[in-house]
C-alpha cells in the first residue's frame, strides 16, 4: 500500500485528525489548513515576518531551506504547533538566472540532480532540522513546482515569445532529446521527478519518518491525452500528494451564476478530474492574491470566489487533508500580492475562523 493510501493513519498518529472521545464538531473536516507562502520577500522585509500575525489561524505553511537556519523561526513553528513543507525551489526552470534573493542562480541542477546537488542540500537540509529540533514539525517536501506547465513553454516578458528551457541539452539531458514530442518529454519529466521522490524517500525513510509526505505542486493533473498534449500532467505514482492550483482565469470579480459556471468548468473541473482519476490525496492551494497589471492576475479574487475554494474543499474534504491560500503578506509588485492587503484580509480571516473550530493541533 502506497504511503497516500494511508495518509489519513498517519495524520492520526501525529495528532492532526482528533479521534477518541474529541470534542470537536462533527462533518467535513480539513486537518491541515494554511498559506502557500507566509512571506513579505523578496521586498527587503524580514522573512515570514506574520508568522505571529496568523499564529493560532493556521497550522501548515511552506518555507525554503534557506529559512531552516533561522533559530528563531524555527522555534515559532515548534511554538505554535505550524507544520511546514520544505519547498527545494532553485529557479532552474527559467532560461536567466532568477531575480537576487528568490534563488540561487548557480542551483540549475536539482531536477537532474548534477554533481548529486539535490541530495546533498537535502542531507543538509534534514541535518539542519534535526539540529534545531525543527523536524518534529516537517509535514512534507516538495522539489519546486510547476515544471509540467514548462512544457508548453512561457514567456519571460509578459505578451513577449515564447521560451523553452527543457529543450537546453546542457541543462537537461535527459528531456532535451524529447523536444519534438511533448508527450515522450512529459513522461521523461515525470520519471525525473519520481527519481527525486525517491531521493527524498531514501532521505526520510518511512519507518523513520512516517508523517513526512512528498507533495508536487501543479495547475492540474491528468494522463488522459483526449484533453490534448498540452494538457498532460502525469504523476509519479510514487508522490504521497498531489498539489493543485488550478486559479481562475476568468471574471476574478464576479459573484454571478454564469461566473460561477465559468469557475466550475475551469477550477473545479480540474480538481474534480484529478480526484477522480488518481488515488492520491490532495493540497489544494487556493486563489487568494493579485499581480502586477501584465502577469496575469492584476485584482485579487472577490471574497464569494475565495468561499467557492472552501466550499470546494470541503465538498471533498475525504480526499482533501490540505487547504492552502496563496499567499499571506505583500511580496514584489512584480510577482504577486497576498490577501494581506486591506481589502481581502477581513473576508480572508472570517474564512480561518470557521477552521479555527476544527483544527486538532491549534495552539
Amino acid at each position: 500500500m502506497s504511503k497516500s493510501r494511508v495518509l489519513v493513519v498517519g495524520l492520526i498518529a501525529a495528532g492532526l485528525i482528533a479521534h477518541g472521545g474529541s470534542s470537536k464538531a462533527a462533518g467535513p473536516y480539513i486537518p491541515f489548513h494554511g498559506v502557500y507562502w507566509l512571506t513579505s520577500q523578496p521586498s527587503g522585509l524580514p522573512a515570514y515576518s506574520y508568522v505571529n500575525e496568523t499564529a493560532g489561524r493556521v497550522n501548515l505553511t511552506v518555507i525554503g531551506p534557506s529559512e531552516l537556519g533561522d533559530a528563531g523561526l524555527m522555534q515559532r513553528f515548534v511554538n505554535n504547533g505550524v507544520w511546514f513543507i520544505l519547498h527545494f525551489s532553485s529557479g532552474e526552470k527559467y532560461t536567466t538566472p532568477p531575480p537576487s534573493g528568490q534563488a540561487d542562480p548557480g542551483a540549475w541542477d536539482y531536477l537532474e540532480n548534477k554533481n548529486g546537488k539535490f541530495v546533498t542540500d537535502l542531507t543538509a537540509a534534514k541535518a539542519s532540522m534535526i539540529a534545531s529540533g525543527s523536524i518534529q514539525r516537517l509535514a512534507g517536501i516538495s522539489l519546486d513546482e510547476e515544471w509540467y506547465g514548462f512544457l508548453n513553454g512561457y514567456q519571460p516578458v509578459p505578451g513577449g515569445p515564447f521560451v523553452y528551457p527543457y529543450n537546453s541539452a546542457s541543462r537537461y539531458p535527459s528531456l532535451a532529446p524529447y523536444a519534438a514530442n511533448r508527450v515522450a518529454q512529459g513522461d521523461a519529466l515525470r520519471n525525473l521527478l519520481a527519481l527525486r521522490i525517491a531521493d527524498i524517500n531514501a532521505a526520510f525513510p518511512n519507518a523513520q519518518y512516517p508523517n513526512v509526505y512528498t507533495v508536487q505542486v501543479e495547475v492540474a493533473w491528468n494522463d488522459l491525452l483526449a484533453y490534448g498534449a498540452g494538457w498532460y500532467y502525469p504523476p509519479p505514482a510514487s508522490l504521497d500528494v498531489l498539489g493543485i492550483d488550478p486559479y481562475f482565469t476568468g471574471n476574478v470579480l464576479g459573484c454571478d451564476s454564469t461566473t460561477k459556471a465559468a469557475w466550475d468548468a475551469q477550477s473545479g473541473l480540474l480538481v474534480q478530474h484529478a480526484l477522480a482519476r488518481f488515488p492520491q490525496p490532495m493540497m489544494l492551494v487556493a486563489q487568494a492574491f493579485r499581480h502586477t497589471p501584465g502577469y496575469g492576475w492584476p485584482i485579487a479574487p472577490a471574497p464569494c470566489q475565495m468561499e467557492w475554494w472552501y466550499q470546494l474543499a470541503m465538498a471533498n474534504a475525504a480526499r482533501i487533508p490540505a487547504l492552502m491560500w496563496f499567499s499571506y503578506g505583500y511580496t514584489d509588485t512584480s510577482v504577486a500580492q497576498g490577501v494581506r492587503h486591506p481589502d481581502h484580509v477581513d473576508r480572508w480571516l472570517k474564512l480561518i475562523e470557521i477552521f479555527d473550530r476544527n483544527l486538532a493541533n491549534k495552539p
